[in-house]
This record gives C-alpha cells, sequence and structure tokens, in this order.
C-alpha cells in the first residue's frame, strides 16, 4: 500500500488565505484532509518543521491521519528522506511536496514525488467520484445446456418363422448330398469278388455321409424348434 509523506507547512502555505488565523486554518487543513484520507482509506502522514515545536520529534494521530513534528534543529525535509533511507520498500512512498530540492532528494531514494497542486487535485477528484463507483456484475461462465443425443427409431427385425428355417436346411442338405452323389456316383457291378467288395465299401461311405447330414440336419432343427417354443 502506497504511503504519502506531505511536506506540512509546504502544503499549508499553498492553500493558507491572507490574514486568516494561522493556527485555526491549520486545523481545518488537517480536518479536511483527515475526512478525505479516510473516506479513501489512504495512509499517510503529515510532517511539521521542529520550528514550531520544541523538543524531540512528536508523533501524535488525528483519527487515521499520522502527523509528526520534526525534532529540534531537524527540517520536514530531513526528516522526511531518514524515513525513506531506513524503508524497506522506498519505491511504495509519495512525498507530496512543491520543493524542488526536497522532490529530487526524494527521487534519489527511489520514492515517488508529487506537487501539492498535483496530490490536492487527485485527492479532490477522488472524493467528489468516490460514491459514483458503479458496481461491476461479476462475470458467470455461461452454462451450456447439453442436449441428449436424438433417438433413432429402430425398425424391429422380422421374426423368423421355424419354416423358414426348416426350408433352409432342407434345402442346404439336399444341395450337399447332390453334390456327394455327383462326386462319386455309384459303380456297375461286376462277377468279380473283389468288385463287388469295394461297391460295398463305397456304399457303406455314402451311407455314413449321408447319415452324418441326416443328424446334423435333424439337431439343428430341434433346436430351431426348442428356441422358438415349438
Amino acid at each position: 500500500m502506497m504511503h504519502y509523506f506531505i511536506d506540512g507547512y509546504n502544503l499549508m502555505f499553498r492553500v493558507l488565505r491572507v490574514g486568516d488565523n494561522l493556527a485555526l486554518q491549520r486545523e481545518k487543513i488537517i480536518e479536511d484532509l483527515h475526512t478525505k484520507i479516510a473516506a479513501l482509506n489512504l495512509n499517510v502522514t503529515l510532517v511539521f518543521d521542529a520550528q514550531y515545536q520544541l523538543g524531540e520529534t512528536s508523533r501524535t494521530h488525528y483519527k487515521q491521519l499520522e502527523i509528526i513534528f520534526s525534532s529540534t534543529g531537524e527540517t520536514a525535509d530531513e526528516f522526511i528522506i531518514s524515513e525513506l533511507k531506513i524503508r524497506k520498500s522506498p519505491f511504495q512512498c509519495t512525498v507530496v511536496t512543491s520543493d524542488k530540492k526536497l522532490a529530487w532528494l526524494s527521487r534519489l531514494q527511489a520514492a515517488k514525488t508529487e506537487t501539492v497542486e498535483e496530490f490536492i487535485g487527485w485527492l479532490n477528484k477522488r472524493y467528489a467520484n468516490r460514491g459514483r463507483r458503479r458496481i461491476l456484475p461479476r462475470l458467470q461462465l455461461e452454462k451450456k445446456q447439453i442436449t441428449p443425443p436424438k433417438k433413432v427409431p429402430t425398425e424391429p427385425l422380422p421374426a423368423v418363422q421355424a419354416e423358414d428355417c426348416f426350408s433352409y436346411y432342407l434345402n442346404a442338405f439336399q444341395k450337399n448330398l447332390e453334390k456327394l452323389i455327383a462326386e462319386n456316383p455309384p459303380k456297375r457291378k461286376k462277377a468279380s469278388l473283389k468288385k463287388d467288395k469295394q461297391i460295398q465299401e463305397e456304399q457303406v461311405r455314402l451311407e455314413s455321409d449321408y447319415s452324418r447330414w441326416e443328424r446334423l440336419f435333424n439337431e439343428r432343427l430341434k433346436e430351431i424348434k426348442k428356441s422358438d417354443g415349438v
């Protein structure tokens, strides 16, 4: 947070009106300054020379405003520079003065500076605008509505009848049987016992293949009827 060191009498001599009571004007300036810095929550120290104060440096507070009178033999300028030297972060300090020498010495300590006129103008403007600040609405991420995917109507699969399956496997069985007979046509009988024996063996083999196909066909047919509740 920025800390403001104000050269007290440098400020007063620029806002005092000639002919008015000095002490009364000083109190009025302090009151006005406190009202504005309290409203703006500023951290301000008002420093006066020791020529108006006897003894050691004194610190006092007028509500939120800190008021310091330098010790005897020490000027307000010297006090402000000594304060800047012991600060860990002098760049977070602003010295308010129209004294060019004090402003130059303050900048050597890495502090910022403003003239009395600049500071008073800035302070009055901020104080006047303090109630005009509009509270901005909080930014909120727009919630995207997720639409569920549309259900595509599906057509039911056509029911398979047991008769259709029976016809299919019967045709397949018939084709395989015809192919088997075509590949192994029956041979003519001969007087030779050897030939007769070969024919008998061939017939046995054909019958075995036929029986196997018939058995597979019957088993498959039973499964179909069972699944259909027949």
